[in-house]
């Protein structure tokens, strides 16, 4: 058994053959559709009605403008406050992941359920699909890491989401079939926003953001592509972070919430059968989607120590 560099498959064609065949496919809804003419038509309504009734709604406007001014004051004071948490907590994840890695090191040389086990530690690619602007990359023994930001205005589905990939290649090079378990590791530290637009009248406005921690499974072996993937199972998909915001109702402001993400994750499949021979492309990722109308969604992993971190994956031989 050894691990494998290369392949004549990047893991960019892999993630881009994975989402292609994706049983659930991805829609993206405009975060700027116009109103329906009912709509238009019961807004229009609603104004002259309160015109009438005396209301300046001109007046309204510019409070409900110095009401967001106010809390973009507040969330500036917030946001300082959450760059000093997270560049304090940068040193908290280094010594998480430098004892994973001692850890994981001893368990491998010393095998002490008879079990042979593969540490990859060292990422073959770091990818990232087209709506995340990856800053920089790192891959290193044991510390693999990527620092990137997205700025969604429209709907993405969780069945077809933005996603930073840290890949791993291992290939069996026996002459039998063999069972193996795979468990990927991964720390998020972020900062995220979810913002939605307010309004003098009622509508759909609001944002929904969410965060994922992913562990892909590709078998390389299937000719002709795509990758073959296996059944999912529980462990392998883990929620990191999920909050909303809505501001629909009459006279709503500007919403904004923010919230921080420092946590980390094993990721785990089970029993899964790689044929003689047969590669495979696993794929430690974090995933970003939103559900969306007139807002927009912010995922900030770029500075004072905010980045996804992949310090490696463990396979361990079951036969």
């Amino acid at each position: 058994m050894a691990t494998l560099n290369q392949s004549n498959v990047s893991l960019s064609e892999v993630m881009e053959m994975r989402r292609k065949s994706a049983n659930l496919g991805g829609v993206a809804f405009s975060s700027e559709e116009k109103k329906t003419p009912s709509r238009q038509a019961m807004d229009k309504l609603l104004e002259e009605t309160l015109r009438k009734a005396g209301l300046d709604l001109n007046k309204v406007e510019a409070l409900r403008e110095q009401s967001e001014s106010e809390m973009l004051e507040r969330m500036a004071k917030r946001t300082a406050e959450a760059d000093k948490l997270d560049a304090a907590r940068e040193d908290m994840a280094r010594r998480t992941i430098e004892n994973w890695h001692n850890t994981m090191v001893q368990l491998t040389t010393l095998a002490p359920d008879g079990l042979q086990r593969f540490l990859l530690n060292t990422a073959s690619e770091i990818s990232s699909t087209s709506q995340i602007s990856l800053v920089s990359k790192q891959i290193a023994p044991a510390n693999n890491a990527a620092q990137f930001e997205s700025h969604l205005k429209q709907t993405v589905l969780s069945g077809f989401p933005e996603e930073v990939s840290f890949g791993f290649l291992w290939q069996n090079q026996s002459d039998k079939y063999v069972f193996i378990n795979a468990d990927g590791y991964l720390v998020l530290t972020a900062l995220c926003k979810a913002k939605s637009k307010g309004g003098t009248f009622g509508g759909e406005r609001y944002c929904e953001l969410n965060v994922d921690a992913n562990l892909h499974i590709n078998g390389l072996w299937a000719q002709p592509p795509p990758p073959k993937s296996p059944p999912p199972q529980t462990d392998q998909h883990q929620n990191a972070l999920k909050f909303r915001v809505d501001s629909g109702g009459i006279f709503d402001d500007d919403k904004t919430a923010a919230a921080h993400l420092f946590r980390g994750f094993d990721l785990r499949y089970t029993s899964f059968l790689v044929p003689p021979n047969g590669m495979v492309m696993f794929e430690v990722a974090c995933s970003l989607w939103a559900s969306i109308s007139d807002g927009q969604a912010d995922y900030t992993f770029v500075q004072f120590g905010r980045q996804a971190q992949c310090p490696g994956l463990l396979i361990t031989l079951l036969s």
